[in-house]
């Protein structure tokens, strides 16, 4: 498998981008469409709900985040929560 290669993104704290809204915009390189749904479908997988309440849902919790850029392999720009 091709390991992608990503522009260098600063490490900051998970707190800072727990909206689709920054998620998204810090993440600006991955294609829009295909991190909409795989962001969509962790949620949906994580609470429980229907496709449609899943995508209605803005603000993002810890775990689902973390979900997130384990799939985009980008773990590495983020701090995590007790590292201080």
């Amino acid at each position: 498998m091709k390991r992608e290669i990503y522009p260098y993104i600063p490490t900051v704290q998970i707190t800072d981008i727990l909206t689709k809204q920054k998620l998204f915009k810090r993440y600006y390189f991955l294609p829009y469409l295909e991190a909409r749904t795989t962001l969509n479908e962790i949620i949906c997988k994580n609470r429980g709900l229907s496709k449609r309440a899943g995508s209605l849902k803005r603000i993002l919790l810890i775990n689902e985040v973390e979900a997130f850029l384990k799939a985009y392999d980008l773990l590495y720009t983020i701090k995590s929560v007790n590292s201080g």
